[in-house]
C-alpha cells in the first residue's frame, strides 16, 4: 500500500526525512542559499531572458508541445497548457536550447538544477480562460522555481499550493513552491496567457546528502 505523507501532498515517490512544506522563501529558508548566486546572475540578465522567451513565443510556436500528463482530466481546454523543453531529468534539449540561448547560458550554469534526475526546466504557457485542476507532482525530492516572464492583470492569474496558500505571480520574482503538494492554476484573463519560466531544484534536504556522498546516485541511496 502506498503510504502518502498527507492529504495535500501525495507524489508518487515520497521520501522521508524530507522538510515538507508549499511555499519557500529565498530570502528566509537556509536551504535555498546554495542558489544565491545564480539567482543573481538570473535577475542581472532578467530583461534579456524575458524578451527571448516572448519572440520564442512568437516566433515559433510550433516548437512548443501540450502539456502530457498521467492526469487525464487536469486541463479545461486540453490545448492551453504547452510546454518548451530544455532540460528533462539532467538531459539537455539541444534542439530547444538552441532557440533560445539567453535562457540556455544562463540554465547551463545553474548545474545544481540542469544535472538532477528528478529536474526539469522549461518554458511554459497557458492561454486565457484555463483552470488547471488540482495535481500533485511525482517526487518529494525537488522543489519547483516559477519566474513570471509574462502575467495578465493583478487577480486574473493565480495558484493554490496545498490547503490554502493562494499566491500571484509578478513579473520578475521568483516563486518556489515544493510540487509534490497539491496545487491548482487558474488563468481567468479572458485574452491574455501566461508564460513562466520553470526550474526545478533538488530539495535542500537531497542537496546535504549529495554533499555528503558525492553525488546524486549514491544521495538517493542514502534515502532509502
Amino acid at each position: 500500500m502506498h503510504i502518502f505523507p498527507s492529504r495535500y501532498q501525495r507524489p508518487l515517490e515520497a521520501f522521508d526525512d524530507v522538510e515538507a512544506k508549499p511555499i519557500w522563501s529565498l530570502e528566509e529558508d537556509v536551504g535555498l542559499t546554495a542558489h544565491t548566486d545564480d539567482l543573481e546572475n538570473l535577475r542581472s540578465n532578467f530583461e534579456r531572458i524575458k524578451d527571448e522567451a516572448l519572440r520564442v513565443r512568437q516566433v515559433n510556436a510550433s516548437l512548443w508541445l501540450p502539456h502530457v500528463s498521467e492526469f487525464l482530466s487536469d486541463v479545461k481546454r486540453n490545448d492551453s497548457w504547452q510546454e518548451f523543453p530544455l532540460y528533462t531529468f539532467g538531459r539537455r534539449r539541444r534542439h530547444y536550447c538552441s532557440a533560445v540561448p539567453e535562457v540556455s547560458n544562463w540554465l547551463k550554469e545553474f548545474k545544481m538544477a540542469t544535472s538532477c534526475l528528478k529536474c526539469t526546466s522549461k518554458l511554459v504557457a497557458f492561454g486565457p480562460r484555463t483552470h488547471i485542476l488540482p495535481i500533485c507532482g511525482p517526487t518529494n525530492l525537488r522543489l519547483r522555481m516559477h519566474l513570471p516572464l509574462k502575467i495578465p492583470a493583478s487577480g486574473a492569474a493565480r495558484m493554490r499550493v496545498g490547503k490554502d496558500n493562494i499566491v500571484e505571480w509578478r513579473v520578475g520574482e521568483p516563486l518556489v513552491f515544493d510540487d509534490s503538494f497539491e496545487h491548482e492554476v487558474w488563468n481567468e484573463s479572458e485574452s491574455e496567457e501566461v508564460i513562466l519560466l520553470s526550474v526545478d531544484l533538488p530539495h535542500p534536504d537531497m542537496m546535504e546528502q549529495t554533499t555528503k556522498f558525492g553525488d546524486y546516485a549514491k544521495a538517493l541511496y542514502a534515502l532509502f
